[in-house]
């Protein structure tokens, strides 16, 4: 059945089969977080949907974001990149991952950051995740990639959003979803958090 994402027994769960996952032989395909989001910029264009006034100043934090966890080595696992609860099903005995259309060789952190914004998690669940997830206490450098991810996570659902606006037939209102996930990008971006996070990074 669905998963309950506050659920700390869930949560650990969650990780362990990322953890998995992510030590998984390579699979086809790559997934490149901020190369994703200049395609769905570049496509909304190409299909004259006008991007919000704030794009500009979204870009000079998404680039801050990218220089700071370009500071450590990224490792290239195979990723999902499409966390949201509804693709978890909860077996009678195990957990299941399903709807595999973003799958690729990636950055862990993506999958960990998306996760960790779409279960909607506080410091205390990001934490359980990563310990979860590393099977031990992690760095404040793990801590602020993972928390640097997982804002960025937003500004990559924004310009999806876009793209939907310019191409979707269904009877959504993109353009509103769009909208909010940029300005929670963008509060998140403004936040003192957020330079304690980038200075962390490899520290």
């Amino acid at each position: 059945g669905p998963i309950e994402t506050t659920d700390p027994v869930t949560i650990r769960s969650v990780a362990r089969l990322l953890h998995r996952l992510h030590s998984a032989p390579e699979v086809p395909g790559t997934f490149d977080l901020p190369s994703v989001i200049e395609d769905y910029i570049s496509t909304a264009k190409r299909f004259n949907v006008t991007h919000p006034g704030q794009l500009g100043e979204a870009l000079k934090f998404s680039g801050e974001i990218v220089n700071a966890i370009e500071r450590c080595s990224r490792v290239s696992a195979p990723c999902h990149n499409d966390l949201i609860a509804a693709n978890f099903l909860q077996g009678k005995d195990r957990l299941y991952l399903l709807d595999w259309e973003y799958a690729g060789m990636g950055d862990p952190y993506v999958d960990l950051g998306n996760c960790a914004v779409n279960f909607c998690m506080d410091e205390a669940g990001c934490r359980a995740l990563m310990e979860s997830y590393l099977g031990r206490e992690p760095s404040p450098s793990e801590m602020a990639q993972l928390h640097l991810l997982r804002v960025l996570s937003d500004l990559r659902e924004a310009m999806w959003s876009y793209v939907q606006v310019g191409i979707s037939t269904l009877d959504v209102d993109f353009h509103a979803y769009g909208m909010k996930h940029l300005e929670r990008f963008l509060d998140n971006a403004k936040s003192d958090s957020l330079n304690t996070w980038l200075g962390a990074v490899g520290a």
